[in-house]
Order: structure tokens, then sequence, then C-alpha cells
């Protein structure tokens, strides 16, 4: 029943032939994401739809379905918390090194971008990038998009900063002349030590991004009365626990819930 209202019979359907009701749940917290997510692949022509990779069908696998509700989310966390100007400091300068130029990805245009052209999973950080977790690069030659670059801690030099992902297009490995390239690009930097902030900086989720997302769902749900009306850190812990969950009564394994 909540299936149906939250989204449609057809959603319902699916949902009621998967092997997940071993447990008692409830439906608003268990289903409440993947049926937005499920309602908004239909309903396209709105902003929730362009942040969809992968969308529900009613012949779409389980773990695909869930996989890519999650990863639907987190791309609309990333634009709640990362409009232009949030993110100012990109730890290192960009530049151009043996032909291959040094980007700052500091933005949520910049970074779906990024995913869009690299067919990677750049769009997953924004909570990374907005607690100074990390810091992304985009490497290009002749402005095509050849690597993904991700800056971070280094793994046993406490306070120094270290290249911790370099990936090509469908994270495939890079090549050697981008790893060349990048190595050289890191030892001409200046600010290579930087220790990792003792409090986590607080960059609020946009509640009004939020709100107008969602308003052509609460529209024609009733106003969608499990769907909090605030975005909060609490909020999209509660969704990513709740997804979580999901995944492991399905028997679904992925990165994305870790």
């Amino acid at each position: 029943m909540f299936a149906t209202r939250a989204c449609n019979e057809d959603f319902a359907l699916w949902l009621a032939d998967k092997s997940i009701f071993n447990e008692a749940g409830e439906p608003e917290q268990l289903f409440g994401v993947l049926a937005v997510y499920a309602w908004y692949s239909r309903t396209t022509h709105t902003q929730a739809n362009g942040l969809i990779v992968v969308p529900w069908r009613s012949e779409i696998a389980f773990d695909t379905a869930i996989c890519a509700a999650k990863s639907w989310l987190n791309r609309t966390r990333l634009v709640l918390q990362l409009a232009p100007g949030v993110i100012e400091d990109a730890w290192l300068k960009g530049g151009k090194v043996k032909g291959f130029d040094f980007i700052p990805l500091l933005d949520r245009s910049e970074i779906l971008a990024e995913a869009r052209a690299m067919q990677n999973c750049a769009d997953q950080y924004a909570e990374h990038l907005a607690d100074d977790k990390c810091r992304l690069f985009s490497v290009r030659r002749d402005s095509e998009h050849v690597a993904s670059l991700e800056i971070g801690p280094h793994s046993r030099e406490a306070g120094i900063l270290a290249i911790t992902q370099l990936k090509g297009r469908h994270n495939m490995a890079a090549p050697l002349n981008v790893w060349q390239a990048a190595y050289a690009w890191l030892a001409g930097q200046n600010g290579l030590r930087r220790l990792p902030p003792r409090i986590s900086p607080e960059r609020r989720l946009d509640t009004a991004t939020w709100r107008q997302l969602m308003l052509p769902y609460r529209q024609r749900k009733d106003g969608a009365p499990w769907l909090p009306s605030a975005a909060t850190h609490d909020v999209f812990d509660s969704f990513n626990l709740e997804m979580s969950d999901l995944a492991r009564r399905g028997g679904v394994s992925s990165w994305l819930f870790t």
C-alpha cells in the first residue's frame, strides 16, 4: 500500500516480488528514498530526474535499483552541499605539466560534468569534499578529459598530501604518462604539508534547493509527509542508514553502502 502511494502500482508489484520481507520494518523508512527515485525515473524534465544515471524500470534487478537510488541520493547531496563558492580552497594549485592540465573541481557543476565526461564516481564525493577529507582534480589534454585525480592525506606520513586515486575513463587504470605528469605536478607544489581539521567544517545543506527538487513529487503525492521538509546532515544520515538496511536485507554488497 505504501509503495503504491509513494510511487505507483508498477513499483509496488516489483517490490512485492523481492525477498526482503523476512524482518519487520517501517515502509516509510525502508522504501522512502527508493520510491522517490523510482517516481522521478519516469518524471522527465525535472531537476531531480536529471540527477538519475540509471533510471528505475519494472525489469530492473533489485541490486541495480538500490545502487542506482543510492547514487542518485549522493548526487542530490552534492547539489545541496556544494554550491559555487562553498569550497574555495583547492589545497593545491592547478597547472599544466607535460602537456596535461590539472584543474581543481570545487563545486557541483564541475564535479557533475567530470563524472559525466569520465563515466566515473566523482559525483559521489560530496560528503568527503565538504568535510575536507579530499580534493578532486580533472586531468585534461587539449581540453579532452583523460583522468580524474583525488588528493588526500598520505597513508603513512601525517600532515602530508598525496595522490590517493588516479583513474581513467570508466575508472580504468590511468596511462603511465598521466601518472608521470601527475607526480611531476605534485612535485612542483608548495602546499603539500596540510594538517587535517580537528573538527570538520560546517557546510550546511541547502534546504531551499531540497524543497525545489522535491516539489513536483510532493505536489503529486499529497505533500509526501514521509519526506522531511528540511535537508540536514541528520536527515541524510538517516537516509543512508535506511538504505544500508535495505541493501542488507536484499543481500546487496557495494562500496556505496560502506
